[in-house]
């Protein structure tokens, strides 16, 4: 069941196991440096509800965000 709560989302965050963070400690420095907007994370939920949710949708997806935003990605 989903709960309209009557309000957006302003503020997503990252949450990680911390033997995964120790592990792999260039996702770590990525999750650190990472910003991506509420409306993008927000699209990419939706797709994923509405069906595009194999990894193959998943990679294409994160492909094109980067086309579509590329000056964003190089920084």
């Amino acid at each position: 069941m989903e709960k309209n709560i009557g309000f957006p989302i302003l503020q997503q965050r990252i949450v990680a196991n911390k033997k995964f963070l120790a592990a792999n400690p260039v996702a770590k420095q990525w999750f650190e440096l990472v910003q991506s907007p509420v409306a993008d994370m927000s699209a990419e939920s939706l797709r994923i509800k509405e069906g595009e949710d194999q990894e193959k949708d998943i990679l294409r997806h994160a492909q094109e965000w980067v086309e579509n935003n590329q000056e964003k990605y190089d920084s």
